[in-house]
């Protein structure tokens, strides 16, 4: 796999800028995938690495997307 280098399309970045309570991951769902992110399934799976994502969706798939959110939906060009 190679580099991504193309806007991520994130869906809203910036909605929180300081002070982010890490008890409540919701408040930076703004930084979640798009559904046509080239970064969906272009990352890749690290060993030991808790098994979830940033939400705690879990990480089954050998198509892990770039970013701290796990998309359901999955890009075949990626592929």
């Amino acid at each position: 796999m190679g580099a991504v280098v193309s806007d991520p399309q994130i869906t809203d970045s910036g909605q929180v800028c300081f002070e982010v309570d890490m008890r409540d991951p919701e408040r930076l769902s703004g930084y979640r995938l798009q559904g046509n992110s080239p970064c969906i399934d272009a990352g890749i799976m690290i060993d030991n690495n808790g098994g979830k994502d940033f939400l705690g969706t879990p990480l089954e798939s050998a198509f892990i997307d770039i970013g701290a959110f796990e998309s359901i939906t999955t890009n075949k060009y990626n592929r």
